[in-house]
């Protein structure tokens, strides 16, 4: 294999130099030219979760003496929490910021976009070895009697196809090092650990605030950053209480088997109240001049929308005039701490595409429109590694998600062209379009959370099932496939049920499972639903987010969502079932949502 007629020493310094700049220069800058004495921890990259716990607790315990040091105390709980807290997601968002550098190296662009290219494939082959062995243990752990030859030997060639591809990319020789050895090296400088305080606020504007939550057993500790100060709470609710309130205040929202007005659940608003008083008070006299809020949740507070949280009683009020936390502030979710920087500094924070928006929705399905899902998990996923097709074909039918996607093309000028529908709403259409071309990428359809279909399955969307499972095309775009995915996009829009769901792994972040793999694949920003969305709610909020970005296109993201969800709360006319929080509440932003 060979990477082009280039200079391979001239373009190997020069994505060195690049990789150095993009990692060790700017946290070095950050690091001293905004040091304070009394604002510093020591940072401990490789610090284990038990000595992270260790650290938290001790600072937390000295911190309740009042101490002189105090910010110094601060600063390391704060390093401590960021250990506890971290997840694969904000490794993916690492990973592709090097993507981006190696991809943009300017002075010989045909490198960086070769080199760009077989990282991507280096991706989708990696996964393809990691999925396809899962499934084969899988199938070796039935008894003898009930194993499928046929799948143990197709699944036995799928993997050491996708190995050998892996080899001969690995052994592309760039001079003083192969290509396998960059990349795993890239991979490596992923890794940077967390972050010190004065880093964190140096990115920070004067109008925003970064709130991280802890879920550490037995309690629940608060940072409030801003760009001049840090508060740090350790907060009266504990874990277990955490736990306990936000499964009944889910309860609320879940509108499984709803079919008219008189089924939608009752929302619990005073226990939205006493959330709140827990949560959010106690911060909130820090917050008065805040407009956008950063939150890095952690635990089951990463399965809550914390915009559905209340600031006064309701007392008896309709849900139109209740003073929802939504209505307050502007709000965006980051995976962590450390993913700060590779979303706002690192590369540029808007998308040099072309193309403003390509759209895929409205698959192919014959079940009932609006039906509830009448195939079992087990139904839905083949053997192996593809997913049943006459199983998926079952699923509800959801043409509203056509007029959605209509609506997003015509406000962005894309016109019907970018929109792919029905029969054209496939996988293999996915994986054979060039997608870093378009600014905005839609996909409104099922998504299937991790586990779903089979057991140790992974999470992804559905799309129109194809007559026969192919590699290419089984009509499930699964997680680990996304991040083949090769995107310069400012904004994702996952408009179906459970896409902010987790990934399944033990321990996994709620953002981990989508989320992930399309950070990793080069999404800046994504717009998903905590659970099962109403299609004609989900349709105005995303229509109106969009118009009001049309409208005030240098005020962000995350404000454009919170005005799409006070018009809905507010509106009581157009359709008064959607001021329950169930229609609006679903959608958060993840990502820099600061314009």
């Amino acid at each position: 294999m060979e990477i082009g007629n280039l200079s391979a020493m001239k373009a190997l310094r020069l994505v060195q130099f690049q990789i150095r700049w993009a990692v060790l220069a700017f946290l070095v800058h950050y690091s001293f030219a905004h040091a304070e004495p009394n604002n510093s921890a020591t940072v401990n990259i490789s610090l284990s979760n038990s000595v992270a716990k260790q650290q938290l607790l001790s600072s937390v315990e000295r911190l309740s003496k009042n101490p002189n040091n105090r910010m110094e105390l601060i600063a390391n709980a704060f390093i401590a929490a960021q250990v506890l807290n971290e997840g694969s997601t904000s490794d993916a968002l690492r990973i592709a910021a090097l993507r981006h550098f190696i991809k943009s190296t300017h002075d010989i662009p045909e490198f960086g976009e070769k080199l760009s290219k077989l990282f991507r494939h280096r991706i989708e082959l990696k996964n393809l070895v990691e999925e396809g062995t899962k499934q084969l243990q899988l199938e070796l752990s039935r008894p003898k009697n009930e194993r499928d030859a046929e799948i143990i030997e197709g699944l036995l060639r799928i993997v050491q196809f996708a190995k050998n591809e892996t080899t001969a990319i690995d052994a592309v020789d760039l001079g003083e090092i192969t290509v396998g050895e960059l990349l795993s090296n890239f991979e490596e400088l992923a890794h940077i650990g967390p972050l010190p305080l004065n880093f964190i606020q140096a990115l920070l504007y004067s109008d925003e605030a970064l709130m991280f939550y802890l879920v550490e057993s037995p309690s629940v500790y608060l940072w409030v950053v801003r760009s001049f100060d840090v508060q740090f709470f350790e907060l009266g609710i504990s874990s277990d209480e955490v736990r306990v309130s936000v499964t009944n205040l889910r309860t609320g929202l879940d509108l499984t088997g709803v079919s008219n007005l008189f089924d939608i659940p009752r929302f619990d608003d005073d226990l939205a109240y006493e959330m709140y008083k827990k949560l959010w008070h106690p911060a909130k006299s820090y917050l008065s001049d805040v407009e956008h809020i950063l939150l890095v949740l952690d635990g089951e507070l990463t399965s809550f929308p914390f915009g559905a949280l209340l600031q006064e009683p309701a007392q008896s009020v309709p849900y139109s005039k209740m003073d929802w936390l939504a209505k307050r502030h502007s709000m965006s979710v980051l995976p962590s701490v450390s993913s700060l920087p590779f979303l706002r500094d690192l590369g540029p924070r808007y998308s040099k595409a072309p193309k403003p928006f390509i759209g895929f929705g409205d698959p192919e399905l014959n079940g009932s429109s609006g039906s509830k899902v009448t195939t079992t998990a087990s139904e839905m996923q083949s053997r192996g590694l593809f997913a049943n097709p006459r199983a998926l074909d079952k699923l509800p039918a959801l043409p509203n998600t056509a007029r959605e996607l209509g609506a997003i093309a015509n406000l962005l000028g894309a016109g019907s062209h970018s929109l792919f529908l029905r029969t054209e709403a496939t996988e293999a259409q996915v994986k054979e379009m060039d997608l870093s071309q378009f600014r905005t990428i839609a996909f409104a359809t099922h998504a299937l959370v991790a586990d779903e279909l089979l057991e140790d399955s992974p999470p992804g969307l559905v799309l129109s099932p194809p007559s026969k499972a192919t590699l290419k095309d089984d009509g499930f775009l699964s997680s680990w496939e996304i991040q083949g995915l090769n995107l310069d996009a400012d904004l994702v829009i996952l408009s179906a049920c459970n896409t902010a769901a987790s990934d399944g792994s033990p321990g996994a972040q709620a953002l981990s499972g989508l989320a992930k793999s399309f950070f990793y694949a080069g999404a800046r920003r994504l717009l998903v639903s905590h659970w099962s969305v109403e299609t004609s709610a989900a349709e105005r909020i995303v229509e109106e987010f969009f118009v009001i970005i049309e409208q005030n296109p240098t005020i962000g993201f995350s404000t454009a969502l919170k005005r799409s969800m006070a018009k809905m709360i507010g509106d009581s006319r157009e359709n008064p079932s959607h001021t329950h929080p169930a229609f609006w509440a679903p959608f958060i932003l993840v990502g820099d949502g600061h314009p």
